[in-house]
């Protein structure tokens, strides 16, 4: 063993001082670039884990700011929305209760043979806890017919008022006119806007 040691040393005294000079200066590059690499590959990747992570996070934070956006900007729209719906079952809850009057006026005017001419709803305003709907009404019919009507009218529809009245009589018929003023009442609900 000892011979083979001789032999390795001879022949390295035989290689020029330069070239082992570069050989050594080139293993301490590698021996430095490898403990660099063994160093610095962890921290490099975390870099790199944390540099896409703060891109992703960026872009969800814009994506949140755009929904936040698209939230209010939907809460708005169902604000309106409801209360659009809420003007339109006031305003519906009015036309049905102006149909039903409307109906069972004509189904008594029918029964006491009373010609109804019109009824025309009139301005509704707010009563304590109701709400008043007036209603113009122009009916024709002998004075006894008239007045049975008007008892029926009171004793069939009791949400109806009459506020005024005025009779006049037809010419040349023996008939009366007799227009109406009728206030109908409805309960408003705490939710239901004032009109």
């Amino acid at each position: 063993m000892n011979a083979i040691a001789e032999k390795l040393v001879a022949a390295l005294m035989r290689i020029d001082r330069r070239l082992v000079l570069l050989m050594m200066a080139v293993i301490v590059a590698l021996i430095g670039f490898q403990s660099w690499v063994s160093l610095f590959r962890q921290p490099l990747a975390e870099y790199r884990l944390i540099t896409s992570s703060h891109k992703s996070l960026k872009a969800v934070e814009r994506e949140n700011a755009s929904l936040e956006l698209q939230i209010q900007t939907l809460t708005a729209q169902t604000r309106a929305l409801e209360k659009h719906v809420q003007n339109a079952s006031s305003r519906l809850a009015q036309d049905a209760l102006l149909v039903h009057l409307v109906a069972e006026l004509d189904r008594l005017a029918v029964q006491r043979e009373v010609k109804l001419n019109s009824v025309k709803p009139g301005a509704s305003r707010e009563v304590p806890m109701f709400e008043e709907i007036s209603f113009d009404v122009d009916a024709r019919g002998t004075y006894s017919a008239l007045f049975d009507w008007l008892q029926d009218i009171e004793s069939g529809l009791g949400v109806l008022s009459v506020k005024a009245f005025n009779i006049t009589l037809a010419t040349g018929s023996g008939a009366v006119n007799l227009s109406l003023k009728l206030a109908a009442y409805r309960r408003l609900t705490a939710k239901e806007p004032r009109p």
